[in-house]
């Protein structure tokens, strides 16, 4: 039931403050770390609540648990990246209420490379933790070292508040119809727009909803970590309950509702196939967002280019292998013979 009702609800704090005209991304970010108030938004309601929520951690976040479940999320960078976008999206793309968003905006048919590398960078945003010593004099520094993991003002901790502000502004153009990408990649019949253009909530819930945000939420925290150990990572107990941690956080502050986040990794896995349950898959949403992904290699390499043609084929496969041949078959990607 309460998965049910989570797709009638997106995030009450922004949706209101975007009900009103307001952003709030870089005014926040201006309170709280150089206590610069916006005379407006300093007296509404919702973005006080905010400013709340980011200016300190949690009681329940634990930074010496999120940094081991961060140490081991980075372990392996370039398996990171594999993962996020052979097991991760491809995954999600099978889901038609995490596909259609995408579509309306045309962010991943059109946009397909930079929003992939918008999202590796803010899945290493969030797991960005201090040097080890063992390491320190090795790594290359590309900005001051952070003291702890989603510290207080740290790339992760800015990411999400843009991240949030970005769902919000989607969602509020979705529900009064501005968005129409998928005009010739989806018909409407399988949109199910309301007469008026807008988005159909009574059929899909809200956009960007609770329920989907938490599906959202597994896909970069389970599944990359389900991925990285059938490749052969070793990630303890502690580990996996540290990236889950970490992670817990960061979806926290993109508007979900801690209450709903399953607590531990084997209520995770019961969640997701409760999720999967009661979905209706219906690939042919999904195929372009697959398409855009899966023909990036022959797009940055050429056409004709033979090592393209070898890179797809082993995303393809790494897709087929750890998240199944019927999601393979459905997405349209190419097979092995």
């Amino acid at each position: 039931e309460e998965m049910v009702a989570g797709y009638d609800i997106g995030d009450p704090l922004t949706d209101t403050l975007a009900a009103d005209g307001l952003r709030f991304a870089k005014p926040l970010q201006q309170l709280i770390l150089d206590n610069k108030t916006d005379s407006k938004l300093a007296a509404h309601p919702s973005f006080c609540a905010l400013a709340e929520q980011f200016s300190d951690h949690p009681a329940w976040f634990d930074p010496q648990l999120a940094q081991t479940g961060a140490v081991a999320y980075r372990r392996y960078p370039l398996m990171l990246i594999w993962l996020l976008r052979n097991v991760a999206l491809m995954a999600g793309y099978s889901i038609p209420a995490l596909s259609l968003p995408l579509i309306q905006t045309g962010a991943l048919m059109h946009d397909a490379l930079p929003r992939l590398m918008r999202t590796y960078a803010y899945i290493l945003a969030v797991s960005e933790h201090p040097l080890l010593p063992k390491t320190s004099t090795r790594m290359p520094r590309t900005r001051v070292p952070i003291d702890s993991v989603l510290a207080i003002g740290s790339e992760g901790w800015r990411q999400s508040i843009q991240v949030r502000q970005i769902h919000t502004l989607v969602r509020q153009n979705l529900l009064s119809g501005k968005n129409n990408a998928a005009k010739g990649v989806a018909t409407e019949a399988d949109q199910h727009r309301n007469p008026d253009g807008s988005w159909n909530t009574a059929y899909w819930g809200v956009p960007i909803n609770q329920t989907d945000m938490i599906a959202t939420h597994l896909q970069f925290s389970l599944l990359i970590m389900r991925g990285l150990r059938l490749l052969g990572a070793r990630i303890s107990s502690e580990e996996a309950g540290g990236i889950l941690h970490l992670w817990n956080l960061a979806s926290y502050w993109i508007g979900v509702d801690l209450e709903r986040l399953p607590k531990d990794e084997a209520a995770c896995w019961e969640w997701l196939y409760t999720y999967l349950s009661i979905q209706q898959l219906d690939f042919e949403m999904g195929q372009p967002l697959a398409k855009a992904l899966h023909d990036l290699p022959r797009q940055l390499m050429g056409e004709d280019n033979r090592r393209g043609r070898f890179v797809e084929m082993v995303n393809a496969s790494v897709t087929r292998t750890l998240v199944g041949d019927d999601i393979g078959d459905g997405l349209a990607l190419p097979k092995s013979k």
